[in-house]
C-alpha cells in the first residue's frame, strides 16, 4: 500500500507563511518565474498549458493577463490547495481548469495531462522523482512542444528546508525532497528531444537558488 503523500497534511496558511518569510522568499521568486513563463508560452503562441505543483495559484495573475491562451490546466495533489485557487482565480481565468493529481501515479497523471503543448513544473520534480516525470511526459510527447521547470538548488552548507519559524511542519515533506541534478535533467530530456533554449538563475537566502530551464521539442 502506498504510503500518503505528507503534501496532503501541510496547511496552505503554513506553507505560505514559510515560502513568503523573509529568510525564504521563495513564494516571491515562483511569482516572478511565473511571469517569465508567461511570457515564454505567449511568445511561442502556446495554446494549452499545463502548470504541475499551482498550490494556491501563485503567479496565474500573470496568465490572466494573457487571454491568448486557449486551456490553463492546474493541477496539484492537494485538493484544499485547488479550492483556494478556484476561488481566487476561477472567475477571472475563464481558460482554467482545477484537477488533483497525484504525478506518481504516471498512467492517471498522463491521462489527465494528454494534449497539453506547455508544462509548466516549479519545486516539482524534487518530490516526484526524475524518472516519475519522465514516464509522464514520455506519454504525453507527441503533443508536448515546449518546458518550464524550476528546480532548487543548495549551497554544500545548506538544508533542503531553510529556518523561518515554520519549518517544523516540513519535516515529512523536507524528508520526501530530492534535489534535481541540473545536468541528468537535460540529458535525459535531450535523449526525448527536448533541448534547453534558456536557463534563468534567481539567488535566494540561506544560500539557495532557484534554476528555471526552458526547453523546446526539436524533433
Amino acid at each position: 500500500m502506498k504510503a500518503k503523500n505528507p503534501w496532503l497534511d501541510l496547511p496552505l496558511d503554513i506553507y505560505i507563511n514559510h515560502m513568503g518569510h523573509s529568510q525564504v522568499l521563495q513564494y516571491q521568486a515562483i511569482n516572478g518565474i511565473m511571469q517569465m513563463q508567461a511570457e515564454f508560452a505567449e511568445k511561442n503562441k502556446v495554446n494549452k498549458i499545463a502548470i504541475l505543483g499551482i498550490t494556491d495559484g501563485n503567479g496565474l495573475q500573470h496568465f490572466s493577463k494573457r487571454p491568448c491562451f486557449q486551456s490553463i490546466l492546474a493541477l496539484d495533489i492537494n485538493p484544499k490547495y485547488l479550492i483556494v485557487c478556484e476561488k481566487t482565480y476561477g472567475s477571472v481565468l475563464n481558460s482554467l481548469h482545477i484537477k488533483s493529481c497525484d504525478l506518481t501515479l504516471c498512467e492517471n497523471a498522463i491521462e489527465i495531462l494528454s494534449g497539453s503543448d506547455m508544462v509548466i513544473a516549479n519545486l516539482v520534480l524534487e518530490h516526484v522523482g526524475i524518472a516519475a516525470f519522465l514516464k509522464v511526459i514520455a506519454g504525453i510527447k507527441e503533443n508536448l512542444n515546449f518546458l518550464s521547470l524550476t528546480i532548487q538548488q543548495n549551497n554544500c552548507n545548506g538544508g533542503n528546508v531553510s529556518k523561518s519559524g515554520y519549518e517544523n511542519a516540513f519535516d515529512s515533506v523536507g524528508d520526501d525532497m530530492h534535489l534535481i541534478d541540473p545536468s541528468d535533467l537535460t540529458g535525459s530530456l535531450k535523449n526525448m528531444g527536448y533541448m534547453k533554449s534558456k536557463q534563468t538563475l534567481k539567488e535566494l537566502p540561506n544560500d539557495k537558488r532557484f534554476l528555471t530551464m526552458d526547453f523546446i521539442k526539436s524533433i
